[in-house]
């Protein structure tokens, strides 16, 4: 190969190979073939006769000789052709490309879409594993619903904590051995300093709120829902360990929520869901009742449940003791 010498190796300091550089051609090639093609071919013979040896005899470009007299008969036909034949050719053949590639995935060339025998079967199989309008329509509006109902939920257990922590701080205030005068003084402006240190009411609700948030799971947040899948998830995220108390307690407000959810979208009494209480698998059950059948699977989860992939099952902190839940609707 003429001018392999002009063709440097870029390597890493591990002495793997990064590029090739031809100084004569000003080119990169990033593997060993394309550089082996770049001496072989034609462009490289060109420029080491240029640069190095003028002697070096280059063969001409072959031109197919049917096309010739086309060639011909076209220049004479037109007689205002300017600039290069293979350049003309060469946009020709970009610009039919490019009608394709638009026809095919968007529009068309004047309005025509070229479709080929690949896409009609890709769509055609869309169509039979995509769910219809309606299905969607219907997960949507569940789903929708019981993340606000779910919301209104831990608004509700936030209310009753901070009063029942207000309940337990008075209690305690009574109960209290009375003081003297300068003690209470004391008392009184130390009370003072922390309400001036006092945290915001979103501090607050921070410290007391027991439902974080809710998170969509499964299929339903990977948007791989398919033609048939009536049951998708929700995961509600716990501030402490999840127990059969606090899976009793949504249980008694979501409900009702949900009733008056329904009732403010469709002007009805009724309400479009009916709930159910799986204790012995740990989820609320939300289930449309008219058609199309949706099921929402609501679980309880919490952070301190996570295991630290450095400690081992040693990090997991141990559930509380078992209580009894209070009554609801199982099934």
């Amino acid at each position: 190969m003429i001018g392999a010498e002009y063709v440097e190796t870029l390597q890493l300091a591990d002495g793997k190979v990064l590029q090739y550089n031809c100084k004569l051609c000003d080119c990169k090639f990033n593997d060993v073939n394309a550089r082996d093609m770049h001496l072989k071919g034609r462009r490289h013979r060109l420029s080491y006769k240029k640069k190095v040896n003028p002697q070096l005899r280059v063969d001409m470009k072959s031109v197919n000789k049917n096309k010739r007299p086309e060639q011909s008969r076209m220049r004479q036909g037109q007689g205002h052709w300017s600039g290069n034949d293979s350049v003309w050719a060469m946009k020709e053949e970009m610009k039919k490309m490019e009608n394709e590639l638009y026809a095919r995935f968007g529009g068309g060339s004047g309005g025509k879409k070229a479709e080929s025998f690949d896409d009609r079967h890709i769509l055609a199989k869309h169509q039979t594993i995509y769910p219809e309008e309606e299905t969607l329509n219907a997960v949507q509006d569940i789903v929708v619903k019981t993340e606000k109902a779910l919301k209104m939920v831990s608004d509700k257990i936030l209310e009753e904590d901070k009063a029942k922590a207000a309940e337990e701080e008075a209690t305690r205030e009574i109960k209290v051995e009375p003081v003297s005068s300068e003690q209470a003084i004391e008392d009184s402006a130390n009370k003072k300093e922390k309400s001036e240190g006092k945290p915001s009411d979103e501090d607050d609700a921070s410290k007391y709120r027991e439902l974080k948030g809710v998170m969509r799971i499964g299929v339903l947040a990977k948007g791989l829902l398919l033609k048939g899948d009536r049951k998708v998830s929700l995961a509600v995220l716990c501030q402490s360990y999840p127990t059969t108390i606090l899976l009793s307690r949504i249980f008694k407000l979501l409900p009702d929520i949900l009733k008056e959810l329904s009732s403010e979208s469709e002007d009805s009494s009724e309400s479009k869901f009916e709930s159910f209480l799986k204790m012995e698998e740990g989820i609320i059950v939300v289930q449309s009742k008219s058609e199309p059948i949706i099921t929402l699977n609501v679980y309880l989860t919490s952070p301190v449940c996570r295991v630290d992939p450095d400690k081992g099952e040693e990090s997991l902190q141990k559930p509380p003791a078992k209580q009894p839940a209070s009554p609801g609707r199982e099934i």
